[in-house]
Parts: structure tokens; C-alpha cells; sequence
């Protein structure tokens, strides 16, 4: 009866999919040099347990609007180090900021976002079953309307038991999509001008 996250619909594609590939977001603009990136990586170096992403600076993907959720990364030397799963985070005076117990917290200026833009060879389906499995027994049997099973935090698993290594490649882009119907007039103003 409801999609359970990013997660779930990428295993509606497993049986349409034989090489590497990418998955993004279907309502969010990424920019060209985004895709560019990406075809290069899935081209030349994806296979088995090595991916990719592709990083936006968080302040270049917030709305004036209200808060969002993102995947906050953390990257050493070109690979996802960790992600975590950050719901709240806003525009400040100075960058980006979130909510954590009831009090705002500046995030660091440049720190990189997942905005689900990835490359991954076919065996990252084997990964998302036991995901979603776990998350069938865990979160969907505690919220059953709410529970959603985010990508991120599946890659972001798999990286902390070193199953995986992933490539991040900055992108300058400014990322833009409709997370509030308010934010529809600046999008549309924005492909315009593109």
C-alpha cells in the first residue's frame, strides 16, 4: 500500500538490471557534469563491492522553505568513510544547520551530501535483501505507515562492517528539487534558465 523508501524502489528494479549501473532521484535536478561523472566512474572502474556517489556541498542543496533530510558524508582520501541519515537541516545565517535534542547545530561549511545520486554494480542487490529483511522485522513491524528503508543508511551500514568502498565525486552543481510546493517557482525559474 506505500513505497518503503529508496531502498524498496531499487529492488523494483533488480530483474531489469545486468551490468553496473545508477539510480538517482527522479524529481531533483543533479546538473550535467553530474551524469558525466558517473558514466565515467560505471564505465571504467565499478565492480563488485566498489561503488560510487556522487557528493553535493549540503548548502547547495537546501530550500527556503524548511528542513530536509539528507545523508551527511564523511570521506578520506576519495571514498565514504561514513553517512549518516540527518533529518532537520535547514539554511542558517551562515551555511547549514540541524536539529539535535531540541537545539539548532551548525554543520561545517563544505561538508558533502548524498542526495542519492549512485553507481553500483549488480551485487549490491544481494546487500539490499538482508536489508530489507532486517528492516521488514525491525522498523516496519514498530511504524508500519511511516517506515521507510533510505539507501544511505543501507550503504552507510555496509561501509561500517567493510563489505563495501565508495568513490565520492564532488559535484559543483547547485542541486535543486521540490522537497515544499513552495519551492516549485524557483525550480521551474531555474530549468528556465538552463
Amino acid at each position: 500500500e506505500k513505497p518503503w523508501g529508496t531502498t524498496h524502489a531499487l529492488m523494483a528494479c533488480r530483474n531489469q538490471i545486468d551490468a553496473p549501473f545508477m539510480i538517482c532521484n527522479a524529481d531533483d535536478y543533479y546538473g550535467p557534469d553530474a551524469f558525466k561523472k558517473m558514466y565515467d566512474f560505471l564505465k571504467n572502474e565499478a565492480k563488485d563491492g566498489e561503488y560510487g556517489m556522487i557528493g553535493y556541498v549540503l548548502e547547495n542543496t537546501l530550500t527556503d522553505h524548511g528542513t530536509v533530510t539528507r545523508g551527511v558524508c564523511e570521506n578520506e582520501g576519495g571514498y565514504l568513510s561514513a553517512i549518516t541519515e540527518i533529518q532537520k537541516i535547514r539554511k542558517s545565517a551562515t551555511g547549514a544547520e540541524y536539529e539535535k535534542d531540541d537545539q539548532w547545530a551548525a554543520c561545517d561549511n563544505g561538508t558533502l551530501a548524498s542526495m542519492n545520486f549512485w553507481g553500483f554494480s549488480t551485487d549490491i542487490f544481494d546487500h539490499i535483501d538482508v536489508a530489507m529483511e532486517k528492516f521488514k522485522a525491525e522498523e516496519l513491524a514498530r511504524n508500519p505507515l511511516k517506515a521507510e528503508c533510505y539507501l544511505p543508511s543501507v550503504v552507510g551500514e555496509l561501509l561500517e562492517n567493510g563489505k563495501i568502498t565508495v568513490k565520492v565525486q564532488e559535484c559543483p552543481d547547485k542541486w535543486f528539487g521540490v522537497t515544499y510546493k513552495e519551492d516549485a517557482p524557483e525550480v521551474r525559474k531555474s530549468i528556465k534558465e538552463l
